[in-house]
């Protein structure tokens, strides 16, 4: 009975203990000019690229276009894929945290004999508690944590990186269909012309008007010119075959692209600063898992050290259920 009354006593002081600051990773790791990154400064500089990335696509005035990158993203499996490995780094978060924390452990256990009277078996009925708590008195515990917040906010910037190439992926390939639609039709015209050329100048060669040669030169342009429509389509239905692998369809090259080409002739600002490329989310994500390498630096310095845990365990056993959670009987 006494084991468990210390039991209690030991959890109670683990739960307080839990309760006290936990340990802060070491900031002074080997890029000091870069631990810095994680100010008020780059919060704000990353709300502001986010809407630079999320209204880009409004300039092209196009209900259609932006309606298909919706789909896409939505149904794209590389997309999806980087979105799901940004959860699991979430996840892999609150699992490094939980480090810091005392872990409890329960066992129950129920046996059934009879020794001397096969008639009259007893029963037993066993419980027992264990309580774990490792003392971060190095930070190497909050050190992980750290690695594993740097890694989400990188998963997280991988995620927004995806995100704003799949939509210009997407936009350049929008537009390359109605290029193909465009030329396509270009061609077809070409076709109706030289087709009524043709029926004009065998009407000539007939009434002794136009030379043969004539009529052979008409002909060679009017084939060429239905190759030359024929190259079209395929390459037409080629473009729109990619435009529905991005947003995850069969490629039966039966999307259609409306809307027409913009016409784009704002000029790029002169003299935009250099550190707008820090906006970009690939460096953002590099710079998150530089930090993450310095914190797991850190950790595997500090795994050196020895380690403090405080440990507590308690068992109870009786002849039922109702007799081992009865407070006689644990305290």
């Amino acid at each position: 009975m006494k084991s468990a009354k210390y039991l209690v006593l030991s959890a109670s002081v683990l739960a307080l203990a839990s309760c006290a600051g936990v340990p802060v990773a070491d900031k002074n790791l080997p890029f000091s000019d870069i631990s810095k990154g994680w100010s008020a400064a780059d919060k704000a500089s990353d709300t502001a690229s986010s809407e630079v990335r999320n209204g880009w696509l409004d300039d092209f005035e196009m209900a259609a276009l932006s309606d298909f990158v919706d789909e896409v993203l939505k149904n794209n499996p590389d997309f999806q894929a980087t979105a799901r490995r940004m959860e699991a780094a979430g996840y892999n978060v609150k699992v490094t945290r939980g480090n810091l924390y005392p872990s409890l452990s329960a066992s129950i256990g129920v046996s059934r004999r009879s020794i001397q009277n096969p008639f009259a078996p007893s029963n037993n009925v066993s419980v027992g508690l264990n309580a774990r708590w490792e003392v971060d008195v190095w930070g190497r515990l909050s050190a992980q944590t750290a690695a594993s917040n740097a890694d989400f906010v990188a998963a997280q910037y991988d995620r927004q990186g995806a995100r704003l190439s799949l939509a210009a992926q997407v936009a350049q390939a929008w537009f390359d269909v109605m290029e193909a639609q465009a030329q396509l039709d270009l061609a077809q015209k070409t076709v109706e012309s030289f087709e009524r050329a043709v029926r004009i100048v065998e009407k000539r060669f007939a009434r002794g008007l136009s030379t043969g040669l004539d009529l052979r030169l008409i002909v060679s342009n009017y084939e060429a010119s239905r190759a030359s429509e024929s190259s079209r389509k395929n390459q037409l239905g080629q473009q729109k075959r990619r435009l529905e692998l991005l947003a995850g369809r069969y490629p039966a090259a039966s999307i259609t692209a409306s809307g027409e080409i913009p016409d784009l002739s704002g000029d790029v600002p002169v003299g935009l600063p250099v550190n707008l490329l820090e906006r970009r989310p690939d460096i953002q994500a590099a710079k998150a898992r530089l930090y993450s390498a310095g914190y797991n630096s850190q950790a595997a310095g500090k795994a050196l050290l020895p380690a403090f845990s405080i440990t507590a365990s308690g068992n109870n056993s009786s002849q039922g259920f109702s007799d081992i959670l009865q407070l006689d009987n644990i305290f």
